[in-house]
């Protein structure tokens, strides 16, 4: 029986690591952010779609303020570089040159300010 349960729960892992799709966050404040991973995600550079929302359907449009944190928990420290965000227009944004620089649990915190509010969440990736 314990080998029936594990291995659903071993694949559903496995098909989850460093695959380019889009991860649940932790969040906290009014508005929340979409981010997904332009290809799979891996050791070195990466890119990614960001898409900011102040309700449940709509962009913001609101003058934003916005910073992106990449931080390795395990080992205390950052990417060698801060990401380049390039604001696309209606809430869209491109997060260019994610550095992952070793495999492990990397975090991407996204902290946003608005007119209609502040916000946080945190993207977790592992990188192979």
């Amino acid at each position: 029986m314990e080998r029936l349960l594990a291995a659903p729960l071993l694949a559903l892992f496995l098909s989850q690591a460093g695959c380019a799709g889009e991860v649940t966050p932790e969040s906290t404040g009014a508005l929340s952010v979409h981010l997904t991973p332009d290809a799979a995600i891996t050791r070195g550079s990466n890119n990614f779609t960001m898409t900011i929302r102040a309700g449940a359907l709509a962009p913001t449009k609101d003058k934003t303020n916005v910073e992106v944190i990449v931080w390795m928990p395990s080992m205390g420290h950052g990417a060698p570089n801060d990401p380049t965000l390039v604001e696309k227009g209606d809430g869209n944004y491109r997060v260019e040159d994610v550095y992952f620089s070793m495999p492990g649990t990397w975090e991407l915190t996204v902290n946003v300010t608005s007119d209609r509010g502040n916000g946080s969440q945190t993207f977790t990736y592992e990188i192979p």
